[in-house]
């Protein structure tokens, strides 16, 4: 069975359909495409019989036959003919399965790992989703055994070790605890987050020094020097080129009794951003969800874009700082920045490098050009 994803978020497939993958229930193989869901960024398919599917608002879908109720859980219990796609759980980043191992692996967008089905504890089969760690990324499982990496960059696994797949000799053939093996594996976004990072980097939208540490949460500081980078790149000017078309000259050193990078004083210039107080700019905090969305747009107007804010209704509208609120709409409405699932913002969440890669490659996308006689400039 193959399937691939439109560019409309649209997951399709053809082939073998005698486990019913193709997410209906007539068993029989088609040649030609079969639309199988909408608002889907990642599909998995598990043991030839159960498929896994990631949404865009980070929900995880599941069909086929089950077989021997071993591949498909949802909130009701697990079901031996899931022909049709329906939810299994919220909030999940990454899903891995495989063929010979038998095991399900989940990351949650809490950075906790969660697995069914493999006896990974020795405890017993898992016949519903249990919770193994916390501060994880990345996970991949193969033979019985998971390798799973860390917020602080250290590689763990876990599992059987009969093919000795676990990086250590061990007298637990089947049931090793997760246990670390190495620090300072090498930094790698995770698999949500490779495709639009790997474009960003190769428009020369991310300096070579941020390229890493991708999971870390960024600082004012960086954003600047991203959003400064990313007009640059759009307009093909330099700063200092794009700062005398638009007929002002960059914020002068001292402007910040704690930070004077260049980055930073030309997006107080252009409205970018500003500081917090006292004359500080505190560019190691930081950037929470409902900044960020701040930050994004008035990259935007930087450009020299009309931005019309508004304010999507979502769950918890009312934990949303109230000058945060109109510039969570620009961002919602051109599909740069959205919710984190269940119709929620969170907007106290912390904002990783990586997100902040991918949406700056978002906003350098929406724009197609640079307005200058457009740009307004902060007093």
């Amino acid at each position: 069975t193959l399937y691939f994803i439109k560019n409309d978020d649209t997951l399709w497939g053809y082939g073998d359909n005698k486990n019913a993958v193709l997410g209906n229930m007539n068993y029989e193989y088609s040649l030609e495409p079969v639309k199988i869901l909408d608002d889907v960024k990642k599909v998995h398919l598990f043991r030839d019989h159960t498929v896994f599917a990631i949404r865009t608002d980070n929900s995880l879908y599941s069909w086929g036959s089950g077989w021997n109720n071993e591949g498909i859980y949802t909130e009701n219990g697990w079901i031996e003919n899931a022909g049709s796609p329906y939810k299994v759980m919220d909030n999940v980043l990454d899903v891995t399965a495989t063929n010979g191992g038998n095991g399900v692996l989940i990351v949650k967008t809490d950075n906790t790992l969660w697995g069914w089905n493999y006896d990974w504890l020795g405890e017993g089969k898992l016949m519903t989703p249990y919770k193994y760690a916390d501060n994880v990324v990345a996970v991949s499982n193969g033979e019985r055994h998971a390798a799973i990496v860390k917020t602080d960059n250290t590689l763990w696994t876990m599992g059987g070790n009969t093919v000795h797949g676990l990086g250590y000799d061990t007298d637990a053939i089947r049931f090793a605890p997760l246990t670390k093996i190495v620090d300072n594996v090498q930094d790698m976004p995770a698999s949500w987050a490779a495709e639009e990072v790997e474009k960003a980097i190769g428009e020369q939208l991310i300096p070579d020094d941020m390229q890493g540490k991708y999971t870390s949460p960024i600082t004012r500081e960086e954003f600047c020097i991203l959003a400064i980078r990313m007009l640059e790149v759009k307009s093909g000017m330099t700063i200092d080129e794009y700062l005398g078309a638009v007929g002002v000259e960059i914020a002068p050193i001292g402007t910040f009794s704690d930070c004077d990078t260049k980055e930073v004083r030309a997006a107080k210039v252009l409205g970018i951003t500003d500081g917090v107080g006292g004359g500080e700019f505190a560019p190691d905090n930081q950037l929470t969800r409902e900044q960020a969305a701040k930050f994004l747009t008035t990259t935007a107007m930087a450009c020299g874009r009309n931005v019309s804010l508004s304010t999507p209704e979502y769950a918890d509208i009312d934990n949303i700082a109230n000058w945060a609120k109109p510039y969570t709409g620009y961002v919602y409405d051109i599909s740069v920045m959205k919710g984190v699932g269940g119709n929620r913002f969170d907007p106290q969440g912390s904002y990783q490098r990586q997100q902040a890669f991918m949406t700056m490659y978002r906003i350098w996308e929406a724009i197609d050009s640079v307005d200058i006689d457009n740009v307004k400039i902060a007093e």
